[in-house]
């Protein structure tokens, strides 16, 4: 099933989370990653994002705009990223994307690029579709 999750929700598909104490907590352990809180903003602002392989949103080297606003961040990470995120003159790179899933910590601004919507739409109807026709 197509999963498109944002900031928490990446967090939360991980596989463990740490809080602002140092204490861990098992997740959903899908993204090969553990999230850990820190205090102070670690991100907040407007990003232009650059995939570098196809995800549930986006064609491979698509550029789009997004924003992010987190206090955690990703350590223990068994994967490659699959977004190039420019923050001004800073780039990082992030996001989980492996069949149906993109895990990000990037908010997409769906209005300044309608395409990206519409592909999550596509892959969400094949999805229910194969459901459909397997039952």
């Amino acid at each position: 099933m197509p999963i498109y999750a944002e900031c928490g929700g990446l967090m939360y598909l991980c596989r463990a989370l740490r809080d602002f104490d140092g204490k861990e907590f098992e997740m959903v352990g899908i993204v090969p990653a553990r999230s850990a809180m820190h205090r102070g903003n670690l991100s907040l602002g407007y990003a232009e994002v650059e995939t570098r392989r196809e995800t549930l949103l986006a064609r491979p080297r698509q550029i789009y705009r997004g924003q992010s606003f987190h206090w955690s961040e990703l350590e223990q990470v068994e994967f490659e990223p699959c977004h190039l995120a420019r923050h001004g003159s800073r780039a990082t790179r992030e996001g989980y994307a492996e069949k149906n899933l993109l895990a990000t910590y990037i908010h997409a601004h769906f209005l300044g690029a309608p395409e990206l919507a519409e592909n999550l739409v596509t892959r969400a109807e094949a999805f229910r579709k194969s459901r459909v026709n397997d039952d």
